[in-house]
């Protein structure tokens, strides 16, 4: 019986020394907190730098088509949340994404009104919006366009 139990007790240890011998280590472990502080930013700028090609891009893509598809209504969304999630972890502001409802504009012998593909609201601001729906009120004759506003950091030339 005892060497049962010493055995038991030798593999729990085995078990316990092996998990935290396996265990990877924090890029950050052992930095000094400034140091630390550096190597968060850095992936937080290079994560930022891919939201932000990631938004461009995909308006570029847009742009050419004439219209969005329905695989590109879906990147919108996730591009969309990754940015919100990116914001609340970092709590940095840099680039932001706002679901914006938006009347449609009238044009002449275009009943109903239209919704642009893409909106740039100003090029000074880097806004872009992206139409993700058209939303039409027969009976007021209103049309309402449901867009993703995304404001990106100006580029690094």
């Amino acid at each position: 019986m005892r060497t049962l139990l010493a055995s038991g007790a030798v593999a729990l240890i085995m078990v316990g020394c092996t998990d935290a011998a396996s265990a990877p280590a924090s890029p950050k472990a052992g930095l000094s907190p400034s140091l630390a502080t550096l190597v968060t930013r850095a992936a937080d700028d290079a994560e930022l730098n891919q939201l932000t090609q990631g938004v461009l891009d995909l308006n570029s893509r847009i742009m050419s088509a004439g219209s969005i598809t329905t695989s590109q209504q879906a990147e919108v969304e996730r591009l969309a949340t990754a940015v919100n999630t990116w914001r609340t972890r970092t709590g940095r502001t840099d680039i932001t994404a706002s679901l914006t409802e938006r009347r449609a504009t009238l044009r002449q012998n275009q009943g109903g009104g239209i919704c642009d593909q893409i909106l740039t609201a100003d090029p000074a601001t880097r806004e872009l919006c992206i139409r993700i729906m058209k939303l039409h009120d027969p009976a007021s004759g209103v049309t309402v366009c449901q867009y993703w506003c995304f404001t990106v950091p100006p580029s690094k030339t």
